[in-house]
Parts: structure tokens; sequence; C-alpha cells
């Protein structure tokens, strides 16, 4: 399972991304699509959206400061850009709609997936306790994984110490995006946005044999 659902605003600011092949042999050009998105904080989330040109919804964020609410999945996938292979996350949308100016954003992501890594724990000078893990998520076309990043805090942080890699987890959060600076060898650095999913709350599954069914096994929760 992979869900997201948002209501944002578009920013107006649209180009193009990579350029994929379909099954005839045709290339699509993919264009990125900037929204923001602002949580209950008052802190602005700026996510990109994925979507072909010739895509019937590109015409609906294409408008600047348009309040949309957009149904789809987070994905990911490795690009080269220049002599580096990144890993670039985005929102692959399934529905877009135009809604009033008067609906509150929302910004919600559910899935179900593997841990691949044992979570990393750390502590930031404020104090705040933290755990980084990633979750794999098959893609509904059984051909590759979903990477997501996601991370905890706080007493949330603590409760992930049960989780080991390979463990199949089911979460619910929002999508945050950062900016950072990597520091290379060439003269100027490059600004990168990043986009990872902060945890609200996260159930731990039990597989059954060898089988992907799952069945609760330890709920932990943590109200945002």
């Amino acid at each position: 399972m992979n869900q997201v659902e948002l209501v944002c605003e578009t920013t107006g600011v649209v180009k193009e991304n990579h350029v994929i092949s379909n099954n005839t042999g045709s290339c699509i050009q993919m264009m990125e699509v900037d929204v923001s998105c602002i949580s209950k904080t008052g802190q602005v989330n700026h996510l990109s959206i994925h979507l072909p040109r010739n895509s019937r919804m590109l015409s609906i964020l294409e408008d600047k400061d348009s309040i949309i609410r957009l149904k789809g999945k987070f994905a990911s996938f490795r690009k080269t850009n220049g002599e580096k292979r990144i890993q670039e996350m985005y929102i692959s949308p399934i529905s877009i709609e135009k809604v009033e100016e008067t609906y509150d954003h929302l910004n919600n992501i559910s899935f179900i997936g593997e841990v691949i890594k044992t979570p990393v724990f750390k502590r930031r000078k404020n104090g705040r306790r933290v755990a980084e893990a990633i979750v794999k998520i098959p893609k509904e076309n059984q051909r590759g994984y979903d990477f997501i990043p996601i991370v905890s805090f706080d007493h949330l942080a603590g409760k992930m110490k049960s989780i080991k890699a390979g463990s199949m987890v089911k979460g619910n959060g929002r999508i945050h995006s950062r900016e950072y600076t990597e520091n290379n060898t060439h003269p100027k650095s490059i600004k990168r946005k990043a986009y990872e999913v902060c945890i609200h709350s996260i159930i731990e599954l039990k597989k059954i044999n060898s089988e992907c069914t799952t069945i609760p096994y330890k709920e932990q929760r943590h109200s945002s």
C-alpha cells in the first residue's frame, strides 16, 4: 500500500525532468510540477509532482495559486545527474481536482512496506531523539520498488528500537521537504531538495511463514 492525499496550492512552477520509453518504444517527456502544502504549525513544504507532458492533469497544475485535491503515490527512481546517480522522490498523481479556497491544506501518506535497514538513532542539539529508516514498497506493476525515507521523533523514535531490518510496517504520516547543500569538489556547492515521511503512527507487522500476508504484531502510536 502506498497512498498519498494532498490538499495544496499550485505555484505555477513547471519544468522538464526526464524522458521515459513506453511499451511501443515511444519517448514520453515527464514534467516536474511544484506545489506547496502548509502544515498546522505553519511550515511550508514544497512537494514535487511528476506526470507526462500530455496528461490532462497538467493543465490544472500549471495554474498559479489554485487549491487542488490530489490522490496518488509517493515514488522514487534513480536518475543520472552529471556524473552521479541520485535517487529522486516525487508524487505520482492518480487524480487531481480544483477545490474551493476555503479548504484546509492536507498532507497525508499511508503505506505498508519492508524496512530494509535497522533504523539509525540520533539526538539533535536541542535534545530531540530522532530515528531514521528506509521502507521498501513494491510498485504496482511489480517492476521494482519505491524506497521511502521515514523519520520519527521523540517518544516514537524510542519505540522504533524494536523494528529491525526485514520488519514489515504499516505507517501513516506527512511528506516533509527540506533543502540542503551538497559539498563536492566543484567550485560551487549544489543545492538539492530532500523528501522524507514524518511518521505520525506506525504498526509493526509479522510475516506468516514466507508469504506476504501480514498480521498486526506490535502497535506504536504517537500523537502529532
